[in-house]
């Protein structure tokens, strides 16, 4: 039986390349910016917020995941931390 053993392989080798949440990409057309995924659900629907090149919000968006997948050579980096918010409930 023939076995490839992966054990040892770095993440980035084993990892799914389908769009995850913290991941950011180049916008395509309109204003220049960025999009962060924010939200990947079972359906395939990713949510994004755009991002103009000042780090200010613009807007938000939903592609269908396949989307990311044809414009993976837009990916440009990934959120080094989560996208947790902690509310001070009154």
């Amino acid at each position: 039986m023939l076995r490839l053993d992966i054990s040892n392989a770095p993440q980035a080798a084993t990892a799914d390349d389908s769009p995850q949440v913290g991941d950011v990409y180049r916008k395509a057309g309109g204003k220049p910016g960025f999009w962060v995924v924010v939200s990947v659900c079972q359906n395939a629907d990713c949510y994004v917020l755009a991002f103009d090149h000042s780090g200010f919000i613009t807007g938000c968006q939903r592609y269908l995941a396949n989307y990311f997948d044809r414009n993976d050579h837009r990916r440009v980096g990934r959120l080094r931390t989560g996208l947790d918010f902690e509310v001070e409930w009154f």
